[in-house]
């Protein structure tokens, strides 16, 4: 090697080693996390949520989370239940079947907000299940790599999540409630599903800690 590369070697392995530290920081996930660990997850809607599709709209007022952390994550599973729910009018049953939506891969798109692809993760083959009236269920099992969901920053003492969920494509299987004939046939139908939830974070005291997203 002459003297002049030997001179611009360690400036160019430095520009490589920068770009590399780029490249790889810009393809990294956000963490979620909490100030304290181990910490438990809740959160209550603030809007409430909506199962919308070709067939109708289920509305659900009573809608809360909860999960927990060991440590910060790349991923977060909270467990939903529905309450308050009706359609056209008339009361409805949504049962969770030991279902959890998983949040990953966020990454931040804007100031304070993120966004995430979210799974329909079920223990033991469960599934979410919406009965509705005319003899007919849907039944949504699980499923992966939905998109999306929205996570904003609530800088509130001590700090939360707000999750604004904008589902789509989230595909349920119209079927016979156990007993009776679905009127409406037995198909696939594509469902999305939005509402927000303020999300936050206790200690092992149950004290309020923060919650970070970074």
């Amino acid at each position: 090697m002459n003297r002049r590369l030997k001179l611009f070697a360690p400036a160019f392995l430095a520009v490589l080693a920068l770009a590399a530290a780029s490249a790889s920081a810009a393809g990294a996930f956000a963490q979620f996390g909490a100030e304290t660990y181990p910490a438990s997850i809740s959160g209550e809607q603030t809007e409430s949520f909506k199962f919308e599709s070709e067939i109708g709209t289920v509305v659900c007022k009573g809608a809360s989370f909860s999960g927990s952390l060991s440590g910060a994550s790349s991923q977060l599973s909270l467990a939903p239940t529905f309450k308050e729910c009706t359609t056209s009018g008339t009361a409805v049953t949504v049962e969770s079947g030991g279902c959890s939506l998983l949040s990953h891969e966020a990454k931040e798109v804007g100031e304070k907000e993120f966004e995430s692809t979210v799974d329909v993760s079920c223990a033991g083959g469960g599934a979410i299940k919406v009965h509705l009236l005319l003899g007919c269920q849907v039944t949504f099992a699980a499923q992966v790599n939905l998109s999306d969901i929205h996570w904003n920053i609530d800088l509130s003492i001590p700090p939360r999540l707000e999750l604004v969920s904008q589902i789509a494509k989230l595909q349920g299987k119209l079927e016979d409630t156990p007993g009776k004939k679905c009127l409406l046939g037995n198909k696939t139908v594509t469902f999305s599903a939005g509402g927000k939830a303020s999300i936050g974070a206790r200690d092992i005291n149950f004290k309020p800690t923060g919650m970070f997203l970074k």
